[in-house]
């Protein structure tokens, strides 16, 4: 269902989430909008980017903000969101769903906007700050784990660890794609030259928006490599861990060989010594014990034990 709100006299802002087939029809029957655009704003792999369309004289916005996959897990991907400004209206799409993202355009909806460039900004500014409430969660999700993996290396630890890897490096992509589509921003046709004060008005409100985003981006990037330096520490320590298990099982398979040779040879039906005595089990099991000895004493010594 489409939801639409006069946020001004001359401005009206349209909610789109989850587009329906009938909805889709709508936006082109009622509103005008091509099949192309519907296309493009709904596509979940679309880039950070500013796209302005010469014929319709239509602006589209796309940014990625976080999108929760198991909120109890801290595990995170992220999902493009749009603005299409359209004549004197403003369209918001939300492919998949993302509710913190309805929750920041209804807040804002209801403040009082003097011009859509300041809700634009107003809005971008806050799901560039919607990245940091995440971040200090995942900060202490990583404290924790490694407080836990420090005195104990599991595997349930560890694959907690490395969701924690995935969200940042998700978090990584897209606060990059964000700062760039940002920075790009003033050279394309929305910092048009106008008026002496529109244009300086979007400078001031698209430098606090840059701001957050290098701020939001400097976090993760810190996280990331925090996490990337922790997570090669745990891994070095299970491998060595397994290589020592492996060592200790090699040379136990060889000692517990000679037993298995010499109740072999004694095994045949061919005359050996002592194979007819009554001490004859005794004497194999005595052998065996000093063989073994001497060769966990040899491994030893040349220090492969």
């Amino acid at each position: 269902m489409l939801k639409s709100k006069n946020i001004t006299a001359d401005l009206t802002l349209i909610q789109t989430k989850r587009l329906s087939t009938e909805e889709t029809t709508q936006l082109k029957q009622q509103y005008g909008l091509t099949q192309e655009v519907i296309n493009y704003v709904i596509d979940r792999d679309e880039v950070p980017n500013y796209v302005y369309d010469e014929d319709s004289n239509d602006e589209l916005f796309i940014v990625q903000i976080p999108h929760v996959l198991h909120k109890g897990q801290l595990r995170y991907i992220t999902q493009p969101v749009g603005f299409l400004l359209h004549d004197s209206l403003i369209f918001t799409f939300n492919p998949s769903g993302e509710e913190n993202f309805e929750k920041i355009i209804h807040k804002h909806s209801e403040k009082a906007y003097q011009t859509r460039n300041e809700f634009i900004f107003a809005a971008l500014f806050e799901l560039m700050d919607s990245f940091m409430p995440i971040m200090h969660n995942l900060t202490k999700e990583r404290n924790r784990l490694d407080k836990v993996l420090n005195k104990e290396i599991k595997n349930k630890e560890l694959i907690k660890f490395s969701h924690l890897q995935q969200t940042l490096s998700y978090f990584s992509s897209a606060s990059a794609l964000n700062l760039t589509m940002f920075h790009k921003l003033p050279h394309t046709h929305f910092f048009t030259p106008s008026y002496t004060g529109e244009q300086s008005a979007k400078k001031d409100m698209l430098e606090d928006v840059v701001i957050e985003s290098e701020q939001v981006s400097r976090m993760i990037e810190t996280e990331l490599a925090v996490v990337g330096r922790i997570g090669d520490t745990f891994n070095t320590i299970a491998n060595n861990n397994l290589n020592y298990t492996m060592k200790v099982l090699t040379v136990w398979s060889l000692a517990l060989t000679i037993p298995t040779i010499l109740t072999g040879f004694y095994g045949m039906n061919v005359g050996l010594p002592g194979a007819h005595t009554s001490y004859a089990w005794i004497m194999v099991l005595i052998f065996s014990v000093i063989i073994a000895l001497l060769l966990l004493f040899i491994l030893r010594i040349g220090h492969k034990l």
